[in-house]
Formats: C-alpha cells, sequence, structure tokens
C-alpha cells in the first residue's frame, strides 16, 4: 500500500489508526476528519519509514504540539495543514520541502529553518521571521518582515496585500 486516502470520515480522537503494518506507504491524506488535534496514540507514522506526503488540510486542528512528540521519518517531504484553525507559533522539521499553512489563524511565525515552499497567506500574520526559496506570504497583515539567507537563494517571495512598514535583510540591517 502506497497512497491511503481517509478523507472526509469521521474519526474519533482517541482512535488509532492502525496501520502498522504499511511501511511502503507514501502517500495519507486525512483531510476534512473534523479533527481537533492530532493526539500520538492517532498518528503514528513512526511505521511509515517512506512517507513523504501527508494532508491534514480542512479540518478542525488548532495547536500542532504534536509534531514535536512525533518521529517524523527523514523522507516525509510535504506537510499540508492548510484550513485548519492553527493559531500559535509552531516548530518544523528542517527536512520538509514544502509546508502549507495557509487559511489559518497565525499570529506570528519563525522559523530557524528554511522550506523550498513556505506556504502561509490568508492568515492574521503581523510578523514574519523565515527564509526559504520560495515564501507565499500574501493576504496577511505583515508589518514587520525579517528575510534570513541561507544556502538558497530566494526565486519567490510574494508579500503582496500586507502592511509591511518593517523590513529587514538578514535581520540586521534595513532594506532601502
Amino acid at each position: 500500500l502506497e497512497e491511503l486516502n481517509l478523507s472526509e470520515n469521521e474519526f474519533r480522537q482517541d482512535d488509532g489508526l492502525f496501520m502498522q503494518n504499511s511501511p511502503n506507504l507514501i502517500t495519507l491524506k486525512l483531510r476534512n476528519c473534523n479533527l481537533e488535534f492530532i493526539a500520538e496514540e492517532f498518528l503514528d507514522i513512526s511505521y511509515f519509514g517512506k512517507l513523504k506526503y501527508i494532508d491534514l488540510s480542512f479540518n478542525r486542528i488548532r495547536e500542532i504540539s504534536f509534531i514535536e512528540k512525533i518521529y517524523f521519518p527523514d523522507s516525509l517531504k510535504f506537510v499540508i495543514l492548510s484550513h485548519n484553525n492553527i493559531s500559535k507559533d509552531i516548530l518544523f522539521l528542517e527536512k520538509l520541502d514544502t509546508l502549507d499553512l495557509s487559511f489559518n489563524q497565525i499570529n506570528s511565525f519563525s522559523s530557524a529553518f528554511s522550506f523550498n515552499n513556505l506556504i502561509i497567506h490568508h492568515n492574521n500574520l503581523k510578523s514574519l521571521d523565515i527564509s526559504g526559496t520560495k515564501i507565499y506570504a500574501n493576504d496577511n497583515n505583515i508589518e514587520n518582515f525579517c528575510y534570513k539567507p541561507d544556502e538558497f537563494s530566494s526565486e519567490l517571495v510574494n508579500l503582496n496585500n500586507n502592511r509591511i512598514e518593517n523590513m529587514k535583510f538578514d535581520c540586521g540591517r534595513k532594506l532601502n
């Protein structure tokens, strides 16, 4: 089994996804399952050594502290958490290629890690402190933006429809 789509189901949080014998799973979709949080016991993906893509969009997830407690395989590259109710600043894995947090309630975002694609538009962002190749942060209320260059050169930074008043490059000097 390489792809499993369990979208639009009504899982109870105390249920577990009993997929311990799915070492070849690459794609897991749990869209629109009415999930409010993810307990370690519910989503134990330590058995999925080849998992690359997980989609938890269109749920009611408010906080994602579970990410700090769950072992993610090195193969995981795409995490989709769009259209939830996430509001807190969050920490993420450094090895992700794409992180989609669009259409949430996030107020600030800061990361020491770089993403090839960070999609965080349509939130309540007031401050963004990030680096990456492609950053989509349009339609927020960003007033302070700090871009930290790293080994990736930026191909695209989309910050249209914001309220940027203060923009810093390398988090030290202001851009002219």
